[in-house]
């Protein structure tokens, strides 16, 4: 079994993480039976004027985050790119699994493209 979500909507501004915490960006799935599922993201950013800040993509899965594996991100200029992670999950079933966002800080307007932001699961079997 496979699920697959992409983002819709507006621009998503990326959060200082010093003052707010990560935001979801609009993608997101649900994970449709137990076991253990291989999840990869992929998320369009626009750096606008946060040059050398480090932008850190997690996963949260219900209402736990997971902080061990993210994605993180700095440039010395404005620009677009592709922020790529894959995670693996042991599922009970029916888990929300979303996509959140947040920069170290700076006062940029950077942001998340949701309209070409991603994020797939694959079902790898049952839990062992």
């Amino acid at each position: 079994a496979s699920v697959f979500g992409k983002g819709s909507g507006a621009s998503v501004t990326v959060p200082d993480g010093s003052s707010t915490p990560a935001t979801g960006i609009g993608a997101q799935v649900t994970l449709s039976r137990p076991g253990s599922w291989l999840l990869t993201a992929a998320v369009a950013l626009n750096i606008v004027s946060d040059n050398g800040q480090i932008f850190t993509l997690t996963l949260a899965v219900g209402s736990t985050v997971q902080s061990s594996h993210t994605a993180q991100w700095s440039q010395a200029a404005d620009g677009q790119v592709m922020l790529h992670q894959t995670w693996q999950i042991a599922a009970q079933g029916g888990e929300n699994c979303r996509l959140l966002i947040v920069k170290d800080g700076g006062a940029g307007t950077s942001s998340v493209n949701p309209i070409n932001s991603t994020l797939s699961a694959l079902w790898q079997g049952p839990k062992k």
